[in-house]
């Protein structure tokens, strides 16, 4: 073969195998990824804000646990029941078995915020327990 056929075809296959090692099956889905990071930890509360406002000691000490389809949480509700069942709906949506969408803001291997919004009046855990508005919980890996 000549030579200058030969560097045209070398340049081909080269790039045939990089294009062919980068289609591996092995390639996680945002959703599937969301899911993963989500199970991989029991998550304790670092801070709460209600509509803009600390609220962290309302929910002191709680701690979330998610397997793939259930939920527990300590110290909790009334916003988060002491368990239930989820689903992500993409990967930044989590909808709860009782109705409520929870957004995923921020998720990495040691931090979760998840945001929702609290429009219930109840006064189980008391009536200050049951503060009304856009919810941000702030979580860190256990």
């Amino acid at each position: 073969m000549n030579k200058i056929f030969r560097f045209p075809y070398a340049l081909l296959c080269l790039c045939t195998v990089l294009l062919l090692q980068g289609c591996g099956k092995d390639d996680e889905s945002a959703t599937e990824r969301t899911s993963r990071l989500l199970r991989s930890a029991t998550w304790t509360l670092n801070k709460l804000t209600v509509d803009g406002t600390d609220q962290t000691s309302l929910f002191q000490d709680m701690v979330l646990s998610i397997t793939a389809s259930t939920y527990t949480v300590q110290n909790g509700e009334p916003v988060w029941p002491a368990s239930g069942t989820w689903k992500l709906t993409d990967a930044t949506t989590i909808d709860r078995d009782n109705g409520t969408i929870v957004k995923i803001e921020h998720l990495d291997a040691s931090t979760l915020t998840l945001s929702l919004h609290w429009s219930r009046t109840t006064y189980a855990g008391g009536r200050a327990r049951s503060v009304s508005g856009e919810h941000v919980f702030e979580l860190v890996k256990r």
